[in-house]
């Protein structure tokens, strides 16, 4: 008897779910039990927003013709920062973006 008869994914797709959620549970309160992850998701976080204020900027300047020029700029600084935070956050260091605002604390 099949009893995921009226889902929409096959039932091998939805045991492999159901399994990955139990092996890896990480609720709100494990996430809070873990200060670097916190912190690190954190200042991500700030960045992007940052870079989506950035990205909003060269919108407007791009009426103007340099905004245009501007959002490559910022998105390759945006990559390649996200890289080095990346591979710095998984050496175990503490990695705060240049040049982010710091609406989370």
């Amino acid at each position: 008897m099949n009893t995921y008869k009226r889902h929409r994914f096959p039932p091998d797709i939805i045991s492999y779910a159901v399994w990955l959620y139990f092996r890896f549970n990480l609720s709100h309160c494990d996430i809070e039990d873990l200060p670097f992850v916190d912190d690190q998701g954190r200042e991500s976080l700030n960045f992007q927003i940052t870079v989506a204020i950035a990205l909003a900027g060269c919108y407007v300047l791009s009426f103007v013709g340099i905004g245009v020029l501007l959002m490559p700029v910022v998105g390759v600084g945006a990559l390649v920062l996200v890289i080095i935070a990346s591979i710095k956050a998984n050496e175990g260091e503490r990695y705060r973006y240049p040049w982010a605002i710091r609406l989370l604390a």
